[in-house]
């Protein structure tokens, strides 16, 4: 059994990347992302400990008084309602008689 060309090809292999040696930082970005930090610590806690004018506020003094307590009397249920029972005038309708459900004949198939 042979195989056929096309089939035996496999896509190429990417190259090869080689890795470059890890390259130290320098001095100047180190001093550089200190100076920031330094400067945005400074900002934050400067922003923090700057204080502002407290608005003055008038304060009212008021002195409540509250009426003294009135004595209760002897304490009486509410008298219960009379309940009206009310009939309708009109008698109850009666109900029609039951009708007799159709009769529905099936037509027989001709043959």
């Amino acid at each position: 059994m042979t195989v056929p060309e096309e089939a035996s090809r496999r896509p190429p292999r990417a190259p090869r990347v080689e890795r470059q040696p890890r390259q130290t930082v320098g001095k100047g970005p180190i001093l550089g992302s200190a100076f920031i930090h330094t400067v945005a610590i400074f900002l934050a806690w400067g922003t923090s400990a700057a204080t502002s004018q407290v608005p003055d506020f008038i304060a009212f003094e008021i002195e409540l008084i509250s009426p003294p307590a009135a004595e209760l009397g002897e304490r009486t249920p509410p008298p219960p309602e009379e309940l009206v029972i009310e009939t309708p005038l009109d008698p109850v309708p009666e109900l029609p008689e039951e009708i007799a459900p159709a009769v529905i004949e099936e037509e027989v198939p001709e043959e």
